[in-house]
């Protein structure tokens, strides 16, 4: 595939003291793990909080098994898990109907389940691994759980791509999904089953809000610094913006929940914790987010999901930029 990246370069430079007003409101999911010594058990626990409000934190849901990964319903109810031990399945959850429990959509047919999300429409995808104790073992690859059998006591479950898969994430309109192999990141489209490779060697891809570009963050191995390099999914023309190797940050986990905002982790190797941010793309300082929340447990919290958003972050006496002027 012939493509043209766009390079949004992110310059991290000293910051002088400012003033900022933030406003990043919404509800945020994340994990913990949870050590019961009379038990001896661990157990992993789904969070879920108001950002504006770290008091209103509380337990969602509890596995005494590891969650290997989940997904929020872009504004639905539900929630998708995958969670066990050596064999893992993935599970259903209502978030506004938690007393009626989860249910098992695969039930130890596939080994052990690894990557999952699901999509504005209910649509469930899911990546698995071969157990090797497995009696008949299944294919390993790439599934899709349409929304329709969800509430199906045997849901039929098709396999889209056969392999190691190790990333899914689906676009914002449920047509299309991203996918990783050994080979790269990958474009499917669910219904023209186009398969396209997208980059080889970018990491945390995250679509726009409208699903016409790809995000990711690239840092070279031989090289200083770290960048975001945007891809547009339909013209595919090129817009490159300038390369500055001020100070650079390890980025992770980059979200594009808003046209106008990135949100990324960086872990902080004095506090020995990850921080998270949000910073306008057009430019400004990184603005500190769920800090509340973080102090709110010992080892603060490594990623999380967003939900529900809205964001306003004004920066009101810039005495820096953090983004090199934009060029094109």
């Amino acid at each position: 595939m012939q493509y043209v990246l766009k390079y949004l370069c992110l310059s991290l430079a000293f910051l002088l003291p400012l003033t900022t007003h933030a406003d990043f409101t919404g509800e945020v999911f994340f994990t913990k793990l949870v050590t019961k010594q009379e038990e001896r058990k661990i157990f992993s626990e789904i969070w879920t909080t108001d950002i504006e409000n770290a008091k209103s934190a509380h337990l969602l849901y509890r596995d005494e098994y590891e969650i290997h990964d989940y997904a929020i319903q872009k504004n639905g109810p539900l929630l998708v898990i995958s969670a066990g031990p050596l064999t893992s399945d993935i599970f259903l959850l209502n978030r506004f109907q938690l007393g009626a429990g989860v249910s098992n959509l695969t039930k130890a047919k596939f080994g052990a389940t690894a990557g999952v999300d699901i999509s504005p429409n209910g649509d469930v995808l899911f990546s698995n691994s071969i157990v090797l104790f497995h009696e008949i073992p299944p294919i390993e690859g790439l599934y899709l759980i349409p929304n329709e059998e969800l509430r199906k006591a045997n849901p039929n479950v098709t396999l889209l791509k056969q392999g190691s898969i190790g990333y899914i994430q689906w676009s914002p309109d449920g047509h299309r999904f991203i996918y990783r192999t050994d080979k790269g990141l990958f474009l499917y489209n669910r219904f023209t089953r186009e398969d396209s490779l997208i980059t080889k060697d970018r990491l945390y891809p995250a679509f726009s809000p409208d699903g016409k570009k790809l995000a990711f963050i690239y840092q070279p191995i031989l090289e200083p610094g770290v960048k975001i390099d945007v891809i547009s999914l339909e013209t595919l023309h090129p817009q490159i913006f300038p390369k500055d190797h001020e100070d650079h940050l390890r980025l992770s986990g980059l979200k594009w929940p808003k046209e106008k905002y990135f949100v990324y982790s960086v872990y902080d190797k004095q506090i020995k914790k990850t921080q998270h941010f949000v910073i306008r793309i057009d430019g400004g300082p990184p603005v500190q987010i769920l800090k509340d929340v973080e102090d709110m447990f010992e080892n603060g919290i490594r990623s999380f999901v967003l939900g529900n958003t809205t964001f306003a972050v004004e920066p009101m006496n810039r005495l820096t930029t953090l983004w090199g002027k934009l060029k094109q």
